[in-house]
């Protein structure tokens, strides 16, 4: 369970309240990934494989673009409303974003060479997925100890609730599908079942009966490939 974040310039570590336990777990299903992309690249060995870790791949990407709009669209203007000293750092924020956009798209282009059989050697997708793991962990700390703990302080739980519903706009009902189990994908079992939880019947019927099983299935490359 995530209970606080470093902050710069502070040597005690914040204290989060519970409502920003979604927000930590995107960040943690992003680390988690990217770190096993980085593992299996290199053993990437066939068409077959390249196509089955693409597809995950492809969903994973459009998570990651879909979080990075969203923050930067709808949830850093309405924290700079509250917090103004906040409008430097989501510059940097910002940037960052434009860097990650082109890192994930090398990787998905590595990808695509070896899927389509441009390229046979996976050096490229390996050495890609190691520099996407580097700018992503970077900036995830960067966010997080710029942003978390000002979230914390100027949002009540229900205002978050509330742009939390604005993040979620855009998304599809497969996009949705994904990003569910994706992001529940580890966590404790008693935070992820307050997480699913809180999420309207038909929507956790459906995360049961079809979501988290096509994940599973998806995601199953990532452990097969070595």
């Amino acid at each position: 369970m995530y209970s606080s974040v470093s902050v710069a310039g502070s040597e005690t570590p914040v204290q989060l309240p519970a409502f920003l336990d979604g927000f930590r777990a995107i960040h943690r299903a992003m680390r988690r990934d990217v770190a096993r992309l980085e593992r299996v690249a290199p053993g990437i060995g066939s068409q077959r494989q390249a196509s089955r870790l693409a597809r995950f791949y492809d969903h994973f990407l459009v998570s990651i673009e879909h979080h990075h709009e969203r923050e930067d669209a709808v949830v850093w203007p309405q924290l700079i409303e509250r917090e103004p000293d906040f409008a430097a750092e989501s510059e940097v924020l910002h940037h960052d974003h434009e860097v990650l956009h082109e890192a994930l798209y090398a990787v998905a282009t590595a990808l695509g060479d070896l899927v389509d059989g441009t390229v046979a050697d996976p050096a490229t997708l390996a050495a890609a997925t190691g520099r996407l793991r580097e700018h992503l962990n970077d900036h995830l700390d960067r966010e997080e100890a710029a942003a978390f703990h000002r979230i914390a302080r100027s949002f009540t739980a229900d205002e978050y609730h509330a742009l939390e519903k604005q993040f979620r706009e855009g998304l599809s009902i497969a996009a949705l599908g994904f990003e569910g189990p994706w992001v529940l994908d580890g966590l404790p079992t008693e935070q992820a079942k307050a997480m699913i939880g809180e999420v309207p019947p038909p929507l956790r019927v459906l995360y049961y009966v079809a979501f988290r099983p096509r994940y599973r299935q998806i995601a199953a490359v990532l452990e097969e490939v070595s």
